[in-house]
């Protein structure tokens, strides 16, 4: 394999994912990736990603009610 596929970054920024989650999802096999020469030493690339691994997006995506304050009342 040539340089083709992606790089790790790629892979994290694609998933939603942290770089060292793909790095585990490699190593663990749920991603194939192949080490390929670079320009510092071996980099993995990937040339296809599992579309199962995407990170799934929450159904509600409002944010949460800011709670209501009462007054607070002193005695006299």
């Amino acid at each position: 394999m040539s340089r083709q596929g992606l790089t790790i970054a790629q892979a994290a920024k694609s998933l939603g994912v942290s770089t060292r989650t793909v790095r585990r999802s490699i190593k663990s096999g749920k991603i194939d990736a192949e080490l390929v020469p670079g320009p510092f030493g071996q980099e993995y690339r990937i040339p296809k990603l599992p579309t199962e691994l995407h990170k799934k997006k929450p159904l509600d995506n409002m944010p949460y009610p800011t709670p209501v304050q009462t007054p607070v009342q002193t005695p006299v």
